[in-house]
């Protein structure tokens, strides 16, 4: 069969299909977290782990890193602890400094910049469970550079369990960006894309399952080019380019996605509308923000439109 999947300078990988006997890195159809086991890592040891809550302890927001928040950062540094206290300090002094526990508070800020649905956690899960962030470039509607960020950071929080939604599991995330009407005219400024893998490497290490692109236009060779040197070798092993006919496009994604629960704007079935209301309306903070401002009104029509037609198949 005619792989639809590739990806550059490396073997074609398999999207997200289910383990093999003997092989982690998946969450099983039960599991409320991940389980420990990654491919090609081995879990750290329970006395490792407690040493590493006990080196963090006295950091800022050290409460935020339990058990599991230890083993993913031990794995991101293949179990040597120094390396591991360094990156986990390093990620709670980040936290506090961006105020990540205080995110509610910006939540103008995030709605302004989630009104088109630029970048959201889907409804849609992989096959194996997994949470699905979805990111379509061609809806931007900001050049806010802080304000991106503040984006990228609440919908991270909401991917991996970290906000007050329900049905979000605290595991790893498949990310699907749509390149469908992408242009370098819409293109996110290099001080921004590195800015968003500083934070996505550093400080959500072990989180990424796998990284799709579909649509990607010949011109996106440019960016990749730009921006490859900077993403660190395992989240590259990661991407992966979906390509070829329609059909065989379908079938890379079938691999990973039961097609009648993805959404159709994604490749499948599923009909899909973008409501940021709704979608807001499941935090429980930014709904209690919202109403207690006044402002759970629905956006004008001329707003509405402009957001549904830009995540239109």
């Amino acid at each position: 069969r005619a792989t639809a999947v590739h990806r550059p300078h490396g073997p074609t990988p398999e999207v997200c299909r289910r383990p093999r006997s003997g092989m982690g890195d998946e969450t099983p159809a039960h599991a409320g977290k991940e389980t420990l086991a990654h491919a090609g890592k081995e879990a750290p040891a329970h006395e490792l782990v407690l040493k590493l809550l006990e080196a963090v302890s006295e950091e800022p927001g050290a409460e935020w890193a339990d058990e599991a928040a230890c083993v993913r950062y031990l794995m991101a540094r293949n179990n040597h602890l120094d390396k591991a206290t360094a990156m986990l300090k390093e990620s709670l002094r980040w936290r506090h400094s961006f105020g990540v526990s205080k995110l509610g508070e910006r939540h103008a800020i995030i709605r302004r910049e989630s009104e088109t649905g630029k970048l959201r956690v889907s409804d849609s899960v992989d096959r194996s469970g997994r949470t699905v962030l979805v990111m379509t470039p061609r809806a931007e509607n900001t050049s806010d550079h802080d304000g991106q960020l503040l984006n990228l950071v609440y919908h991270l929080e909401r991917a991996t369990g970290g906000r007050p939604v329900d049905g979000v599991a605290d595991g790893k995330v498949v990310t699907v960006m749509d390149f469908k009407g992408w242009s370098l005219r819409n293109a996110a400024p290099m001080k921004t894309s590195r800015a968003t893998l500083s934070i996505l490497q550093n400080h959500y290490p072990e989180r990424l399952h796998r990284f799709l692109l579909l649509n990607v236009p010949t011109i996106f060779s440019v960016f990749w080019n730009a921006i490859r040197p900077f993403i660190d070798p395992v989240t590259r092993a990661k991407v992966v380019f979906v390509t070829g006919s329609a059909e065989q496009q379908q079938a890379a994604l079938h691999e990973c996605f039961d097609l009648p629960q993805l959404e159709e704007g994604l490749g499948g079935l599923a009909p899909f509308r973008w409501d940021p209301g709704a979608y807001f309306a499941r935090d429980a903070e930014f709904a209690f923000a919202s109403a207690d401002a006044g402002a759970a009104t629905p956006p004008s029509a001329r707003t509405s439109a402009a957001a549904s037609s830009a995540l239109q198949p």
